[in-house]
């Protein structure tokens, strides 16, 4: 059976607490990611910081009585009014807008238990780790990756895009 560290990207792209929220945006916009790990002094996962929470920094998020929510209404897991911010917003740092949420695994991990972590925490990325130490990530792109070549490991699809 694989294991965690079997389809783990191992180049990973991390920030500090103290990042600002405008090198995160660089970060994932020059690297075409969705999100990344947070990591303290020590370089341990603290939390995860994605596009979502760069987006919705403290905004209409913040409310989770608010019908649009999309965390609220989907029943995540994720703490109440983690989103919400005081004071003024342009000198954020990921500390202000990350969700101190961690979930990894360890390397020698089972993939079954790795796609529980994805269902249960209704998440999109799984860190891997080495007693603690960060050594790679787990996206949903890399599971459905799996999952394809898994159905359909000879096969080939070209893809193509219709303008509407």
């Amino acid at each position: 059976m694989k294991t965690a560290k079997d389809i783990m990207t191992r180049e990973v792209y991390a920030v500090t607490e103290t990042t600002t929220v405008e090198t995160l945006s660089k970060l994932l916009r020059d690297h075409a990611i969705s999100g990344v790990p947070v990591l303290d002094r020590h370089g341990f996962p603290v939390g995860v910081v994605s596009i979502y929470d760069l987006v919705y920094q403290g905004g209409l998020e913040s409310d989770p009585d608010l019908e649009a929510s999309q965390y609220w209404n989907s029943g995540s897991h994720l703490p109440r009014g983690f989103h919400e911010l005081a004071g003024n917003r342009t000198h954020l740092t990921v500390r202000d807008i990350m969700t101190p949420a961690v979930y990894a695994v360890e390397e020698d991990t089972p993939l079954s238990v790795v796609c529980e972590y994805f269902l249960q925490g209704q998440i999109h990325r799984v860190l891997v780790t080495r007693d603690r130490e960060l050594t790679g990530i787990i996206t949903s792109t890399d599971l459905i990756t799996e999952l394809s070549e898994l159905l359909s490991p000879k096969t080939k699809v070209s893809v193509r895009l219709l303008s509407l």
